[in-house]
């Protein structure tokens, strides 16, 4: 039997996580939290409310201000929720 015909396809990048508006309630540059009001993050079930995340990166703060409205991206890594983009909501 000829297996070569069966190799594994091309792994390919999952696509980003939606982007999600919310309010920057709180910011923790030194610990790489914040806090937001957000709206549903339907990918994750999760209904609206206010609570902390975890930052992929602290540049991802430059710039904000608590009471910004902001967009952000929010996926599951390690057993947590991970901020991985946030900017200004357009």
């Amino acid at each position: 039997m000829d297996h070569a015909a069966h190799a594994p396809a091309a792994s390919v990048p999952a696509a980003p996580a939606p982007w999600t508006l919310g309010e920057l309630r709180k910011i923790d540059a030194a610990g790489g939290k914040i806090t937001l009001k957000h709206e549903e993050i339907a990918h994750l079930d999760m209904p609206p409310m206010t609570m902390g995340f975890r930052l992929r990166s602290p540049s991802l703060l430059e710039g904000r201000k608590v009471g910004e409205r902001v967009r952000f991206r929010v996926e599951m890594q390690s057993g947590g929720l991970v901020v991985t983009a946030l900017e200004l909501a357009p």
